[in-house]
This record gives C-alpha cells, structure tokens and sequence, in this order.
C-alpha cells in the first residue's frame, strides 16, 4: 500500500509541529478516487498542507488498519467528502466515528457534501437509506446505531455544500475548501503551560477589557521584566478571545526576527498571512507591506498580538495606522520596556507581577515533584529555592525542573552553589534586558547600582555617580524602562534579587580574578585584595564589613592603608568596622563616595585625600572631632555623622560650602555646633535629634520659619503630645515634645489648641475655606499658611470622613491646578481634645492675584476638623532677595502643584498624584527604627518610611538650657 503525503511543509507555531499531518482525507474511492477527491488533494498540497489519503484499491477488512488510526490521530483536521456510495462502505462508517472521537479544539472536522444532500445524511435517506436498509440486515445493531449517530452528529457541523456555493464549479469550490482549511488551520489556539499558577486573576481581568463590546480600536501593553509570564499570559488571552475576530495574528520573537536581514518584511509577511487566512503576498520593503497590511486591516475586526517588542520602530505598523483599523479591533503588546509607548497612544497598561509566595512555592513544587506541595524530606529545601526566585515564573520552572528526581545532597550542594553563582539559564534570559540598554553609559550605571546601591535613595545615588561622569537619573530613568530597577514609593532604588545576580555575574565574568574586576562586592574577595595588597587601576568600588568574615577576628586584624595604593580608579568605598594602619597620604584620590561605618580614629587625618568626596558617611564611628585643624571639602554635600557618641564638636562649615544635608543625630556628646552652619546657602537637610547635650545652636537657623508660623513665643509652653506614624502603622502613646515635619515644600507642626489666632484674614467652621487672593501692587505671594483645628471625636459619628489617610488639598480654581499632600505623621488629641495642625505651602508664586482658590481637609478616621484659618504669605518685589525662601530646593520634586486640570475626579487624582508619589512604605530596614517622629535621606539609615524631608526644626524640641 502507499501513503501518498504532501511534500511541502509550512512554517508556524509549535501546535503544528505536534502533529504528522495538517489533513486526513476522508472519502468512498469508488466515487471520487480518481476524480474530485484526486483534485481536492492536489490542492491542498500545493497549498503547502501534509495531506494523508488511503491509495489502497484493495477491500479492506473488518477493522480499520492501523497505519489510518495513526494518521487520524495524528492530523489537525479532517476532510470527508461525503458521496452518493459513502454510506454504502461499512470502512467508511467505522472512519467516521473514529474521525468523530477526536473532534476536539485540537482536530478540526469539515464535512464536504460532494453530491449528496446534508439532510439525506442526517436522516439516512435518499442514496443512504438503501445503504443502511442493508447494514441493517447484515450487521450489529449497536454497529448501525453507532453509524446513525455519526451521520447525524457530522450532518450539523459546519460544513460546504457543492451546489450552494460556487454555483456547483468544481475547481472554485476545491479551492475555497483549500482556503477555508487554512483559515481553520492558522486560527488555531497556541500551546500554553499546562500549569499557569498565579495568573488567573490577570488573565481574567484583561479579558474583560477584551470583552468589554466597545468599536473602539484598542491598546493594550503588558510589561514587565524577562521571565514574569508576560508572554504565557498574551497567549492565553490569544486562545480566548481569537474566534471573536474576523482575522487574528500571534506574532512572536519579534524583537528576535526584527534583528534579521529584511526581519521587518518577515514579520510583515506572517501578519499577512495570518489575517488572509494563508494567502501569499509578496513584499519586497517595509513600505510596502504596510500598504497591504492597511488595506486588510481596514475591512475586518482584528486582533493582533505583537509579542517581545523592545523598539518604537516594531510598532510603526500599529500606531501609524491606528485610525486605519476596522472598529473594535484589539492589539497586545508585550515588552520588557515600560516606557515603549506613552499614555495618549495606548488604552490600557497591565504591569505583570511575581507570584506570592504560596503561588511561587506550588508552581515550583509542579515541576520538582509533579504535585502542588513538596515531599515531605524537601520543604526545608525547597522554601530557599523559592525563596531565592523571588517570585519569578521562569526562575521556579528552571530550578523546579532542573532539581526533578534528584537527591537532597544535590538539592543541598545546588543551594549552595547559587549563592555564589546563579542559574546560567536564568542569567542569559534576564541578560536580554541588559544587552538591549542603548550605550556602556547605562550598562554601567546598572552595574553600580546593581553591586553598591540596591535600596538607595534616588537622589542619593544621583550626587555620588553625577560625580562619576553619570547622567544618572535619565540613566535610571532608562532601567526603569527595561524593568531593570524600579523606585518604590519612599524613593528607593530597587531591584529583583534575580536581576542583582544577573548583574554581579556579569562582573564576576570579566575576570576570574576579584581584583581584575571592576567592582567588588564580596567580602572575602575585598579582604583578600586587601591583605595581599594586589589592588589594580580596574576596581572601581569596593565594599567590605569585617563582620561579614566570621572566620576573621574584625578587632585584631588591622589592614594598610597602602593596600589601596594601586587602585587609582577606586571612586566607591564602603567600610565598615575596619581598622587600617599607616599614611593616608597615598590613598586613592579620587573617591567620590566614602562610607565608613564604625570608623575607629578619633579624627579624620588631614592627608587623608578627601578633596573629591561628595558624600562622607561615618555613623558610629569614633570621632571626637571630625578634623584636627581645617580641610577643604569643596564637593561635599551630605556629611553623615549620626551615633557618633564622643563627637563633641562639628567642623567649620565653611570649608565645605556645597553641603547640602547635614545628620547629627544621636551624637549624644555634641555640645557645639560651629556658627558658620547658618552661613551654608543650600543647606536644606539638618537633624539633630537626640544631641542631648547640645547647649547652643546659631541664632540665624530656622529663625525666619519661627517667625513666619508664629510660635517664637510658644515653644517653651507647649505641651508635649502624642503622634501618629501613617505608614508605619504606630502610635506612640508617650507624648513628645513639638516636631517640624518638612515633606514635598510643605512644612507641617502640630500641637495643642483649639482656635484660629486673630493674625489669619480667612476663617470658617468646617473642613473647607474658599477664599480670593487680593491684587496688591509690588507684591508676590509666596505661599500660604493653614491653620486646622481638629478634635477627636467618636469613630462611628455619622459626620465623621472613613478614611485611612489624612490629607490637605489646595485648589487653584482659576488656573486649574491642584495639590494634594498626605502627611507622613500627626498629632493624636485625646478624647474630647481639640489639637491644632499648623502647615506652610511654599508656592513658588503659583499664586497670583484674583485666583479663586479652595483649601480642604480630610482627617483620619475617628478626628474630626472644627474650623480652618488661612494666611497668605506675599512680600514686596524689591525686597525679595533678603528674604529666605522656606522651600531652598527649587527641583521639581519639591513643588506643590502638579498638572491636572480641574474636574479630574478626586478618587483618580488621589490614585494618580497621591500614591504615585506621596505614599511611603516601609522596607525591613526602616521597621527597625525606632524614630518615629524625625527621617534621614542619608544611606541606609533612612527611616522613619519617609521621602523629601528636607528640614527638621531641631529648635522645637530643644534640651533645657539650650540657648538661641
């Protein structure tokens, strides 16, 4: 017998690779063997389909042979021609019902009425009620019975009529046949994991978007780092959704195929003939095909799906024809880059997220042990592999597989192993994301962050490497594009641990030896560089705590200063509870960034080269004076000398003209601070809590903030109160002195009282005050003071706002503009008591004369506001310049207003304006604090949940005995 197979084979997607045949032919060869069967096969071959038909002349036996069980199994559809004498043919009748078992989304059926009546074969009459009036006599009921029932089942599939199409011409009706087993073959659901833990939700959530009946052409972008599931979850919606649409496309790795010779016009090519159901089109340039591409997307609803789009030029096709597409037409998009288009081009944007922990350690357990739950021996095991994938999809399938039937020693050693080196396969797909930056600029920006800075204040991290010849904040800007870093909401530097070990990999492979790398992060690597004092010109950054080599006494192990001698490119140093011998005088010079925790001298030396540094961080150190004599430091602009117990004086601050933050918190021995800190222009960071001994501060520091809140007169008679720390979800009962609280220009204070003081021109009962800004010649207004009177009233009063927050709005209603702010901590009366909130808005003269303006304000629940107070802030033009602005830092973090108009609702401007830059969250770090009313910028000593403190009125809550 020969089996007569097609000889061409067409290119598509996995689901076609798993099956030996794209068509089983079906049909009665005494009928149409040689005639329209013969013709419909020779057309489907040319059209590139693997087509099985039985050559055999011969009767067969009973059974049907195996070779056409196999070929039935293995097609993805099934044509049967469907003749006068096909009912005749008990071989024919036994193909049928098993053609019928495997009707599924997986195998198409497509009955062909050649010269019989679909009803005829519903009905077994006609031609087949002879046919069956015979089976009837000579075979098993249940056999007929079998046959009845296919017939009748296969009679109501969709299927093609010669004579109702094509006005009975054979060759146009075989091929529209060949056209409509394309269209059926290429419109067919891609292969997704079986097992999709914690995507559901998601998939759920988008698919009412696609669902959603609306003619509007839309946009939808999913985004996230390599491995999330971005592209499982865009084939899931594909499977969904793409019998909805006239036409439909997949196209995957374009970011691949775009990168091959003419890859643009290939992937042209595929859209094409996706949505014309196979039909061949030649293109010879990208211009070209979007001509075509035009013309077929205009006259069908379509849905495309653009998967792995990492440049703005893969998407020209879409976006320049946006307006060409038929309505309701939906596109996906996925991509690494969160940044790829911008708000107005897109409708929707669906940011993937890692799985939780019980998802992660399920769909991790599904590969390492074929069951949602580890084996008993494994859970220690596997919770630190989960642990160690943080959430990543690709990471729990790789490790979870790669670990499948092996013993705990292996589990164990692999452990082991990727604490020092991660998974290859791992590495190489986040690696994508890192080879696509466009230049070395951000490849080593991302390298820096990714070995010294992970957990960082952005703006922190911004002055150390602009120092480095770094534009970094597009830089960052642009990892955050390829969801490489991510800034949460305190204004951190963050990254997926997976990603970290990308990047540390990538530095370990310049070089087998630690000190011919450019970065050094571990610190047996850094102490060994250090004890055999072979330091070269490549490292950049160091970074050693003796604590961290346990098998090292820290307090007997004293290194040389000399061993940094060699590294003259060493611009990054980060020490801590090392002790060195020996002159600084040939210490690297050009450092720009010195942390130095637990610094054991008793000053700095003078030879030590600090002449470049920007940022000197020196907590718990040991110092009693910072220099002996004087040392310019004419870049330094955050000095950190925080729990330094036996510092008893600051430096003279003139030498360091640039300082911008200065923390002295803690330093319980400090009693003088040097008179020219009120000298420093762009200081806009002081904290001095906890200097308990401090007997004197200089009269020119924060005076003009006194004064202009009116509280010269009370602070010494003010009585301590409670507060409460939003978002760390403490109160703390024992009352404490008056705070400042400096966020976002805006400063804050709150203490006791009940009324509005005479010297506020605007009052009103209740929680909102309209008022108009008078016209006054020579004058500006700077900002304005609000003045809330607040009780604590009864949780479950009906007057009472539910909220969770606290926030003051102000509305500009002849401009438009509006700002809203969510202060980080508040004063608690006590029941009954009535507290006063005091705030400064440092406007930016945003306020001009006849503006209408709105201030409101919202308390948390269980406080109720009594009464407002406004006063406005204005000076005459021609003395502006002496007088000191509250708000010294003039960037665009640190202004009120931001662009949205009015008539936004409120509920979208709190999610827009509020939570996208205002909410803070702790971090594990911060919880440890336990300052819960004062937060620092400076490293990782950053607490308190907070981001832009600027200023901390240290004078308001002065020892006793301190003078002014």
């Amino acid at each position: 017998m020969a089996l007569v197979r097609a000889a061409q084979q067409t290119p598509s997607s996995k689901a076609f690779r798993c099956c030996r045949y794209h068509v089983f032919l079906s049909f009665r060869g005494q009928d149409t063997r040689k005639t329209f069967t013969d013709h419909l096969y020779t057309a489907l071959v040319n059209a590139g389909f693997r087509t099985f038909r039985d050559d055999d002349e011969v009767e067969r036996g009973e059974a049907i042979k195996p070779e056409l069980q196999k070929a039935i199994k293995h097609s993805r559809t099934s044509v049967i021609v469907f003749s006068k004498n096909y009912a005749s043919s008990r071989w024919c009748l036994d193909e049928l019902v098993m053609i019928l078992e495997r009707l599924s989304a997986d195998h198409v059926v497509l009955p062909v009425f050649y010269d019989v009546d679909p009803s005829d074969v519903r009905n077994q009459t006609g031609s087949l009620a002879k046919a069956f009036a015979r089976h009837q006599r000579t075979q098993p009921s249940n056999r007929v019975k079998e046959w009845r029932k296919a017939l009748a089942e296969v009679a109501d599939l969709a299927g093609m009529v010669l004579q109702n199409q094509a006005d009975g011409h054979e060759s146009k009706f075989i091929n529209k046949i060949a056209q409509v087993i394309g269209e059926k073959l290429r419109r067919r659901p891609l292969i997704v994991p079986h097992i999709m833990i914690g995507m559901h939700s998601q998939i759920n959530e988008l698919n009412l978007w696609l669902q959603d009946g609306s003619d509007d052409v839309g946009i939808l972008v999913i985004y996230g780092m390599s491995g999330i599931g971005k592209t499982t979850i865009a084939k899931s919606l594909y499977n969904t959704n793409f019998k909805r649409f006239d036409g439909s496309s997949f196209l995957e790795n374009i970011r691949e195929i775009s990168q091959l010779p003419n890859g643009l016009v290939q992937i042209q090519i595929h859209l094409l003939s996706d949505i014309l159901y196979g039909r061949k089109v030649k293109i010879q340039s990208v211009s070209k095909g979007m001509t075509e591409i035009e013309d077929a997307i205009s006259s069908k609803k379509v849905f495309l799906v653009l998967d792995d789009v990492d440049h703005i030029s893969q998407l020209d096709v879409v976006l320049r024809m946006k307006d060409q597409f038929y309505p309701g037409s939906k596109i996906i998009i996925t991509t690494r880059r969160a940044g790829l288009l911008k708000a107005h081009q897109v409708t929707k944007v669906h940011a993937v997220e890692t799985l939780t922990q019980e998802e992660s350690l399920e769909l991790f357990s599904w590969h390492a042990f074929g069951q949602d739950h580890p084996i008993e021996d494994y859970i220690e095991y596997s919770e630190k592999l989960v642990d160690h994938c943080r959430g990543l999809p690709l990471a729990l399938q790789v490790l979870g597989s790669s670990l499948l039937g092996e013993s705990i020693g292996v589990w164990k050693s692999a452990l082991e192993k990727l604490k020092v080196i991660p998974n290859g396969e791992i590495v190489n797909k986040l690696r994508v994301s890192y080879d696509s930056l466009q230049d070395d600029h951000d490849r080593k920006l991302f390298l820096h962050i990714a070995c010294f800075f992970i957990g960082k204040d952005k703006d922190y991290i911004a002055k150390i490497l602009d120092g480095c010849d770094f534009y970094t904040i597009v830089g960052i800007q642009n990892l955050i594009d390829r969801c490489l870093v991510i800034i949460n909401g305190c204004d951190k530097v963050q990254m997926h641990d997976l990603i970290r070990g990308m990047g540390r990999e990538i530095v370990r492979l310049e070089s087998n030896e630690p000190w011919k790398r450019s970065r050094v992060w571990h610190h047996k690597d850094s102490f060994k560089i250090l004890t055999e004092k072979n330091g070269t010109e490549t490292i950049e950054g160091l970074v050693l705590n003796m604590h961290m080599c346990p098998a090292i006494n820290s307090n007997e192990k004293v290194l040389e200063t000399n061993a940094f001698s060699r590294m003259r490119e060493l611009k990054l140093l980060h020490l801590s509870h090392v002790q060195l011998n020996g002159s600084y005088a040939e210490f690297c010079t050009g450092l720009r960034w010195l942390c130095w925790t637990k610094f054991p001298l008793d000053s700095i030396p003078v030879d030590f080269p600090l002449e470049s540094v920007i940022i000197l961080e020196m907590q718990y150190s040991s110092l009693r004076q910072v220099f002996k004599g004087t040392k310019y430091l004419p870049f330094l602009k955050i000095l950190d000398l925080s729990h330094s117990h036996s510092l008893t004086e600051t430096i003279d601050f003139s030498y360091c003209p640039n300082l911008e933050k200065l923390d002295l918190v803690d330093c319980t021995s400090l009693i003088y601070v040097h008179g020219s800190i009120g000298n420093l222009e762009i200081l806009i960071y002081l904290n001095m809590k906890d200097c308990k001994n401090i007997r004197m501060l200089p009269k020119n520091i924060y005076v003009e903030m006194i004064n202009l809140l009116g509280l010269c007169n009370l602070l010494e008679s003010i009585a301590p109160i409670r507060m409460y720390a939003l978002y760390r979800n403490l109160q703390e009962d024992d009352p404490i002195p008056i705070q400042g609280l400096y966020q976002y220009g805006i400063f804050s204070t709150f203490f006791g009282g009940n009324e509005v003081p005479g010297q506020f021109s605007h009052k009103r009962r209740g929680s909102s005050i309209s008022f108009t800004v008078p016209l006054l010649d020579n004058h500006r207004t700077r900002g304005l003071i609000v003045f809330v009177v607040y009780v604590n009233a009864d949780y479950d009063s009906p007057i009472i706002h539910h909220n969770y927050f606290t926030d003051m709005t102000v509305k500009n209603k002849t401009s438009g503009l509006r700002g809203i702010y969510y202060p980080s901590f508040y004063g608690i009366p006590g029941e009954g008591e009535d507290m006063i909130w005091l705030s400064h808005w440092n406007l930016d003269d945003q306020l001009e004369g006849g503006d209408e303006v709105v201030v409101s304000v919202i308390m948390k629940s269980g406080l109720l506001v009594k009464e407002l107070g406004i006063r406005l802030v204005q000076v005459q033009q021609e003395a502006n310049h002496n007088m000191m602005s509250i708000s010294t830092d003039s960037s665009s973090d640190n202004r009120i207003w931001y662009n949205k108009r009015l008539g936004d609702s409120d509920e979208e401007d709190k999610r827009e304006e509020v939570f996208s830059r205002f909410v803070c969250l702790p971090d594990e770090e911060e919880e440890q604090q336990d300052d819960i009313t004062v937060a620092t910028t400076t490293g990782s000593n950053y607490s308190g949940g907070l981001r832009g403190w600027k200023v901390l009125a240290a004078c308001f809550c002065c020892p006793v005995g301190m003078k002014m």
